[in-house]
């Protein structure tokens, strides 16, 4: 009998590991497909199979995935990061694996179809506009008022956000974004849009179940760099409440009815899938879970998880930065255990 695989797209130096695990734990053999496989540390550390391949082109790993399917049984695909999710979906489909909707997917990363598609159904949303140049930036700038979000339309991690809080700003960053520094991976577009200040929320999602709902905070403007997440949130049930209905809405919304989420809300985006976002809860539980649907292995509920509104486990995650540094540091300190310690890229 054929030994039954995981196929992971690409990895990541902070979940990758965990997915690993996570597979391991559940019988089933991980293989990472990565057009540079030599970047993930952890892959040789732990005798992962790695083979190197061209992500970003569909009939290259179209061709891998079938010659491995002539030794493995395949039970799923999926990937550590939300910028290869749409192409996990177009391999589930053409595998016959359960999966994402590549389309909704696609339609979600880019920002101005996702606020759209939102307002239409209802969703409470910033004020928006898409701008094509430089005069269109100012122009819906001054019309939607001062201070605004400036970001590229297309993109995911807060690459190229940030909070233009008066007219020197906005021009400075409108150069960034169209004068080269940049890099687009699509065609220059850039939302302009309404800063709504307040508290911010993540919820966390897996198939149609709210897992929990946690909160964060930003280090200093413009830019968005996460600074501190606690789990759960210190919510009323009616404002727990508020939260997971208006989420549910939007994946709805969204047609994102498969799998694992995050749902933004407060003072950015309703976003869309990533671990990256609840690496404050404990992630193993709720990766077996991940995986258990990706491979159609009959899942528990949520009451199974040590997670909850008022939450078994309590978690929470505080990242500082040194002066000077171009890095910050990661502490994740949890109940009845000592705080682990990270050393993180800093995005600027």
């Amino acid at each position: 009998m054929a030994r039954r695989a995981l196929i992971l797209l690409e990895g990541s130096r902070y979940n990758g590991p965990l997915y690993v695990q996570a597979a391991k734990q559940l019988g089933l053999h991980p293989i990472v497909l990565s057009a540079d496989p030599d970047q993930y540390d952890y892959l040789g550390a732990e005798g992962i199979e790695a083979i190197r391949v061209d992500t970003a082109d569909l009939d290259a790993l179209i061709r891998e995935c079938s010659r491995l399917h002539a030794t493995y049984d395949i039970a799923g695909i999926t990937s550590v990061g939300d910028s290869f999710y749409a192409t996990v979906g177009k391999l589930c489909r053409h595998f016959d694996l359960p999966g994402p909707k590549p389309t909704s997917i696609e339609q979600c990363c880019d920002k101005f179809k996702q606020r759209h598609l939102l307002a239409e159904a209802g969703v409470p949303i910033p004020a928006y506009r898409l701008a094509a140049d430089a005069t269109e930036v100012e122009s819906f700038a001054a019309e939607i008022g001062l201070p605004v979000i400036v970001k590229p339309a297309v993109g995911s991690g807060s690459r190229g956000v940030r909070l233009c809080r008066n007219v020197n700003e906005l021009v400075e960053h409108t150069t960034y974004l169209l004068g080269g520094k940049h890099i687009w991976r699509s065609s220059p577009r850039i939302l302009v849009e309404e800063f709504a200040q307040g508290p911010y929320y993540c919820a966390e999602i897996m198939g149609n179940e709210i897992i929990g709902i946690s909160a964060a905070d930003f280090g200093s403007p413009p830019h968005f760099v996460f600074r501190e997440f606690t789990f759960p949130a210190g919510l009323t049930d009616d404002e727990h409440q508020r939260i997971a209905d208006v989420s549910l809405s939007c994946l709805r919304a969204l047609d994102l009815g498969w799998g694992q989420r995050v749902l933004n809300s407060g003072g950015r985006r309703v976003g869309q899938s990533s671990l990256k976002s609840i690496r404050a809860l404990p992630a193993r539980p709720i990766l077996n879970w991940f995986i258990w649907l990706t491979v159609s292995i009959s899942s528990p509920s949520t009451s199974s998880l040590p997670l909850g509104k008022n939450g078994i486990c309590t978690e929470g995650i505080r990242r500082l930065r040194p002066r000077g540094s171009s890095f910050l540091i990661a502490m994740a300190p949890s109940i009845g255990s000592a705080a682990t310690v990270e050393r993180l890229p800093y995005p600027v």
